[in-house]
Order: C-alpha cells, then sequence, then structure tokens
C-alpha cells in the first residue's frame, strides 16, 4: 500500500487482443490497460480476487483468475541476499543456505549463469543436490518480493572433483655402479597422492620424492627388494612391492630389438615374438601409439591376443635395461577384417530390346567374393562381371532364368537364381512438361495442389531454385502438400526431368494468406503497382462463377471502367487506361459480382490535364500484385471539374469559327453580285 505497483500480463493473439476486467475488483488505486498493465498506487491493503480477459474477435475469449495481495503500508521492506557457499565435491551430497531477507519473503532465482550440474536452488535461497562435475562455477542470484529495489549476489562456487584412492605401479630398470638412474612410478589418486619408502632398503645412492621419482647414482651394486606407498587420505593406502637390480659397471649389455610383425585377422588368435636382446634382459613398452584392440605386448616383447577391429596400427615399441641407449623400434601392424562368406542378392528390373540396361547385384563377403553365371542364359547382348554387374543392350525379347554364384574361398558360396524380362521396344521417350498455377493457401490450414506433370518415363520433380512457404513439402509426383506456417508471396521455379532433353521448368508464385482468410474468395490483381495517366493497366480475375459478368470500377469516387465475363475457370483479364483527370495518389480498382467482390489498390504517379475520360476497357493484359480484400491508403478522388471546364472552351471556339464563317461567305456573295 503506497508504492507505485506496475504489472505486465503475458497477452498473445492475431490480431492484437484486448484486456479488460472480467468480474471481480481490482485493488484500490491500480487500473488494467487493454494492453493487460495492472499499475497504479495501491491505497488500501487486502487480498484481491478477480478475472481478466482478453478478447481479439477470434472464439473462444481467454480468461484467467488470479490473486493480488496488497499489504499494509509500513510492514514491507526490500529484499537482500548475502552469503559465500562452501566448496563442493563431485559426488558427495552438498546442502548451502543463502542469508535472504525482506517482507514480504523473497523469491530467490538464478538471474545469469549456471548452478553445477547435479545442484539446485529453492525460492528461500537453498542450493542442494549433489553435483556431478567439477569446476567453479560463476552465477547471479536475484531476490525479488516486490519491493524495489531488487538485491543480487554474485556467487562463484567450487565443485572438487571426486575423491579417489591412490594407486602406484611400475617395474624399475636395472641399474649400474657409477651410472646416473631416474625411474618414475606411475602414480594416480585424488587428491595427489604422496609416495614414501613404506620397507625395505634403496640401493645406496638413489633416493625416491614425493612425487615417486627414484633418481640418482647407485654407488653399490646388488639386488635391492623394498616397497613403496602411495597415499591421500582416501583408504585405502597403495602399496608397491619391487626389485630393483644395480649391475657392476662394464658388466650389462644396452637392449636390442627387432622384428616385422605377420599381419593380424579380426577374430582370429595371435601372437608374435620381437627379438630382444640384452642384459640384463631388458623390458618392453610401447612407447608411442596404440596396438589393435584386444591385443596386448609382455615384458619380454611378445604380442598376444585377438584383435577386434580391422585396420592399420602404428606405434613405437621401446627396450630398456637401464644400460645406454635404450632401443626403439616403429611398428606397422596391419589387422585384416575377418572373413565373411559371400552373400549375393537383387532382382533384375526388366529391360528393353535395344535400350543399354545395367543392374548391379548387391555382392557382400571378406575377401570379396567373384560373380559369375552358373546356370542359365542371360538376355543375348547382355552379360555380367565379375563384380555383379549386368550390362549391354539386350536384342531379343523374352523372359530369360538364370543362376549367378558368389563365391571368395569361404564356404559356402552364394547363389541366387533370378528371371530377367526383355521387353519388346516400347513408345518413344517424350520429354518432360510440368504446368500449373497453385491456389492460394492459408497459414495453419491443410493444403495440397498437384501441377500438371507429363514425359515418358514418369518425370522427377524437384524445387530448382527458391523455396516453398515453411511447412509446405513437394513430392516426386509434383504435389505440394502441408500446413503453412508463414503469410506470404513465395516465388520459387519447379523442375521436371526423366532422362530425356529438354527439362521442363516452372516458375511459381504461391501466396500464403494469414489465418481467417478465405483463400477461395474471389481474387484480382493489377499488371502495374504504379503508372501514370493514359498508361494502360490490367486487372486478372480469378475464383468468379463460371460466366459470372464481373462489373469493374476505378475507385474512390467510382468510375465504371467496363465488364467482363468469366470463363470455365472463373477467370478474366481485363484493361483499361487511366483516365484524364485522375488525381495524382492511391487508387483502386474494385470487381463485383452479385454479393461477390475483389480489389485491388495502385498508384497513379502523375496528372494529365488531357486526354479521353473514357476508361476504354478491353481484354487484354497480364498478372500483377494486389489480391482479394486487401487495404490500401486513402484514395484520391477520381473524376475532375475540368471536363467542363473544357467543354466551355471547345463551346466558345466553336461559336466563334461558326461567326467567322458567316461572315466569309456573306463577303463572297456580295463580290458575286
Amino acid at each position: 500500500m503506497g508504492y507505485a505497483y506496475d504489472f505486465n500480463f503475458t497477452v498473445t493473439g492475431t490480431p492484437a487482443p484486448a484486456v479488460t476486467l472480467d468480474s471481480g475488483t481490482l485493488p484500490a488505486g491500480l487500473t488494467l490497460s487493454a494492453a493487460g498493465k495492472l499499475s497504479g498506487v495501491p491505497t488500501d491493503y487486502g487480498s484481491y480476487t478477480f478475472t481478466v480477459k482478453a478478447a481479439n474477435g477470434v472464439s473462444p475469449d481467454a480468461t484467467l483468475t488470479i490473486t493480488l495481495v496488497v499489504n499494509p503500508a509500513g510492514t514491507v521492506f526490500a529484499p537482500s541476499i548475502t552469503g559465500t557457499p562452501d566448496t563442493a565435491t563431485v559426488g558427495t551430497t552438498y546442502s548451502y543456505a543463502f542469508a535472504v531477507t525482506g517482507t514480504p519473503a523473497p523469491t530467490v532465482t538464478v538471474a545469469s549463469g549456471t548452478l553445477p550440474a547435479g545442484l539446485v536452488i529453492s525460492a528461500s535461497g537453498v542450493i542442494t543436490g549433489t553435483p556431478i562435475l567439477q569446476g567453479s562455477y560463476d552465477f547471479t542470484l536475484n531476490a525479488t518480493n516486490g519491493i524495489s529495489p531488487d538485491a543480487t549476489l554474485a556467487v562463484t562456487l567450487v565443485v572438487n572433483p571426486a575423491p579417489v584412492a591412490p594407486s602406484i605401479s611400475g617395474t624399475p630398470s636395472a641399474g649400474t655402479v657409477g651410472t646416473a638412474y631416474d625411474f618414475d612410478f606411475t602414480v594416480t589418486g585424488t587428491p595427489a597422492p604422496t609416495v614414501t619408502l613404506d620397507s625395505g632398503t634403496l640401493p645406496p645412492g638413489l633416493a625416491l620424492s614425493t612425487a615417486g621419482k627414484l633418481s640418482g647414482m647407485p654407488t653399490f651394486h646388488g639386488s635391492y627388494t623394498f616397497t613403496v606407498k602411495a597415499a591421500n587420505g582416501v583408504s585405502p593406502d597403495a602399496t608397491l612391492t619391487v626389485t630393483l637390480v644395480v649391475n657392476l659397471l662394464g658388466t650389462g649389455t644396452a637392449p636390442s630389438i627387432t622384428g616385422t610383425p605377420d599381419a593380424a585377422t579380426v577374430g582370429t588368435a595371435y601372437s608374435y615374438a620381437f627379438a630382444v636382446t640384452g642384459t640384463p634382459a631388458p623390458t618392453v613398452t610401447v612407447a608411442s601409439g596404440t596396438l589393435p584392440a584386444g591385443l596386448v605386448i609382455s615384458a619380454s616383447g611378445v604380442i598376444t591376443g585377438t584383435p577386434i577391429l580391422q585396420g592399420s596400427y602404428d606405434f613405437t615399441l621401446n627396450a630398456t635395461n637401464g644400460i645406454s641407449p635404450d632401443a626403439t623400434l616403429a611398428v606397422t601392424l596391419v589387422v585384416n577384417p575377418a572373413p565373411v562368406a559371400p552373400s549375393i542378392s537383387g532382382t533384375p528390373t526388366a529391360g528393353t530390346v535395344g535400350t543399354a540396361y545395367s543392374f548391379d547385384f548387391t555382392v557382400t563377403g571378406t575377401p570379396a567374393p567373384t560373380v559369375i553365371l552358373e546356370s542359365g542364359t542371360m538376355p543375348p547382348g547382355l552379360t555380367i562381371n565379375a563384380a555383379g554387374t549386368i550390362s549391354g543392350t539386350p536384342t531379343t525379347a523374352g523372359s530369360y532364368p538364370f543362376t549367378v554364384k558368389a563365391a571368395n574361398g569361404i564356404n559356402p558360396d552364394a547363389t541366387r537364381t533370378v528371371t530377367l524380362v526383355i521387353n519388346t521396344a516400347g513408345p518413344v521417350n517424350v520429354a518432360p512438361s510440368i504446368s500449373g498455377t497453385p491456389d492460394a493457401a492459408t497459414v495453419g490450414t491443410a493444403y495440397s495442389y498437384g501441377f500438371v506433370v507429363a514425359g515418358t518415363p514418369a518425370p522427377t520433380v524437384t524445387v530448382e531454385s527458391g523455396n516453398l512457404p515453411a511447412g509446405l513439402t513437394i513430392s516426386n509426383a509434383g504435389v505440394i502438400s502441408g500446413t503453412p506456417l508463414l503469410q506470404g508471396s513465395y516465388d520459387f521455379t519447379l523442375k521436371a526431368t526423366n532422362g530425356v532433353s529438354p527439362d521442363a521448368t516452372l516458375a511459381v508464385t504461391l501466396v500464403v494468406n494469414a489465418a481467417g482468410v478465405n483463400p477461395n474468395a474471389p481474387q484480382i490483381t493489377v499488371s502495374l503497382p504504379s503508372l501514370s495517366i493514359g498508361e494502360t493497366q490490367t486487372v486478372t480475375g480469378s475464383k468468379f462463377p463460371a460466366g459470372a459478368v464481373v462489373t469493374l470500377e476505378l475507385h474512390s469516387t467510382p468510375i465504371l471502367l467496363g465488364t467482363a465475363t468469366a470463363d470455365a475457370n472463373g477467370d478474366f483479364s481485363f484493361s483499361f487506361a487511366i483516365p484524364a483527370g485522375t488525381e495524382a495518389g492511391t487508387h483502386k480498382v474494385v470487381a463485383t459480382s452479385g454479393n461477390l467482390s475483389a480489389e485491388a489498390p495502385f498508384t497513379v504517379t502523375a496528372r494529365n490535364s488531357g486526354g479521353d475520360t473514357n476508361p476504354g476497357g478491353n481484354n487484354s493484359g497480364n498478372n500483377g500484385s494486389g489480391t482479394a480484400g486487401s487495404g490500401s491508403n486513402e484514395l484520391v478522388a477520381t473524376g475532375s471539374n475540368e471536363l467542363g471546364t473544357l467543354t466551355s472552351w471547345t463551346i466558345a471556339m466553336l461559336l466563334a469559327s461558326a461567326i467567322l464563317l458567316t461572315a466569309s461567305r456573306r463577303a463572297r456573295r456580295a463580290n458575286n453580285i
């Protein structure tokens, strides 16, 4: 109460609806506009229930019943929101409540940004849930209770990754007395684990870092067994017991690795051993690239397993034994697809004597099968190749049964028996044609129009340029169908093709009327949207009753232009010259027949004081723009008083000529006497 209030209902509809109070009473001091705006300064408190109605002449009207609470003056406070949320963790239940104040109780929403996935915020400002993705999330909260100003709070909420127990792995390579040594255990876990020596003794001269790096320079040879531990506070800790051999200087041999692996086959067990030498025995690992899926390599350099994906795989192997230099080998291992028995399918289409023919059987198998004619006889003039393609030009009509076989060495072979019919030469092919003028469509109303498409063989119709109205499609047979979504005039070009030259094209204009417009009502168009006095305008009409006499007038001050008779399709064409004395400005042609009418606007750009005022209608012209029932700007009056002025001037000139002629005759008579 006593505070300015403003609220806008969401109102939609075409035309724009008018909003009114349908029942109940608005709070004192508030008013409701026709656009749906509730505003003013409440002068009394209380709870007010009322119903508003939106109407635009299109049934049904829309109503909405609401309750608006007006609080007493002095009992309301603007909202506030504060707080810094704690850090969250992936997979762990989370809850944090912001401090939200205000009277009435504010509602909290996310104004911008995004909460972490898995979390939501309540209207009272409490974030709850279980986050599923780590990261730092910035967002802004808004608290509102109808009392200005609203309160906002910029928030950053950090989601830490889910804790992961530690792991540690790795097999230290051999070292050599007096030679620098370096080995990294593979350590994982969240948070990052700390690595320590859990039991046993490191070789003299070597040290273990908390990151799992074993480094230094061994000072005494021997075999040293010890256990390392990785811990990060997430149970259980990880331990690894290893043995590290330190050789005397000069007793080791650097590693080598050689070999070219055989090709493998998907689904077939595989084994290949590289030649690996060195003292101590080297350890072989994949340094880069990837082994084929399904295969692994042992520390001694043996690849084993059953590959599951075909392909060519490049990778590099590394052999190390603590004696420099390490040995590397670039490898390419090819995995062939699993062998597949052949199959062959397909039914040959009929051919025609004297017409080139081609048909491909569908042939599968690994390796690629070879197709042959196993029995029967091919139609004369046709052959089949190893890939399963029948081709040629048949010379003799008839029905030819035969069997083809596909084989690739994998049992069983595949056979297929078919019958190929060769027809006698048929009618001469005919180039395509397409014609038709589509009816107007209406937004939201199912539509269908079939163009006249001819040709042999049957043509296929496509949109060559432009676009169909949204919601409509055209079939290969040339039928437009669907439900248009947007009004407008759409220009596009259709093409009909059947392999016989030339292709046929048709420029089309399809008008989509707004919902509520009757697309079957009579329509007229004019050939020129703008022209001058004395120029010829052509009116084209459609959808009038067959044989109807249509009267055409020029408005606003009506001038009868003439009449036209609609043909069997309800169409007519009528031409007339713009009458002298027509004012410059917007005019329209009105066509009426009984209780049917249509009109089309156009503009006269210049005024001509001379010329024939007789419209002079005839029956020639072509289409322009304008539709039935289209509106226009204020029309300039047609007709003029110049005709009266011209008539007076003409009469005066005729009288003067008569007087001069009489005087001349009297003079001649006097001379003759």
